[in-house]
């Protein structure tokens, strides 16, 4: 199995399993589960990047996949989720970032065969920052999604 066939399944279980640990260090109070499950999720977002990177890499911007879009919209859920987290200090916070980018994740991971042809006049640099900004939003509006939840809960 090589680089590229690894990460995906790395980042999904390590998603996975700080999704669990999160869930249950909330639920047991115990800070040991929740600072795993932290740094569970923090592991799967490095690894979530690293494949980013290696996509971009050797297909360059142009030649994306269209799977790779999903791939950055849960990378920016995570990120904006991470940040946060790191800002106020919110525990509540891991119980949304890391299913949601689980969720992302593997709705990317079926995508990844369908091909839609993109119009060339999409792929210059203000598709890209458009994109870009869209993404963050989508993540913190995610992100407020899933805390105005657990609020009501």
């Amino acid at each position: 199995m090589t680089l590229p066939d690894l990460l995906p399944v790395l980042a999904i279980h390590l998603y996975a399993l700080g999704t669990v640990s999160t869930v249950a260090g909330i639920l047991a109070r115990k800070n040991s589960l929740k600072r795993a499950g932290l740094w569970l999720t923090i592991i799967a977002f490095m690894a979530h990047t690293f494949m980013l990177g290696t996509t971009l890499w050797t297909s360059g911007l142009p030649g994306l996949p269209r799977s790779a879009y999903m791939l950055l919209l849960a990378w920016f859920i995570t990120l904006s989720g991470l940040i946060a987290w790191i800002r106020y200090r919110y525990e509540a916070l891991l119980l949304v970032v890391a299913p949601v980018a689980l969720l992302a994740f593997l709705a990317a991971l079926l995508l990844r065969h369908v091909d839609v042809p993109l119009p060339s006049s999409l792929s210059g640099m203000t598709f890209t920052i458009h994109i870009g900004a869209t993404f963050s939003s989508l993540g913190l509006m995610a992100l407020g999604c899933g805390a105005g939840l657990l609020f009501l809960i």
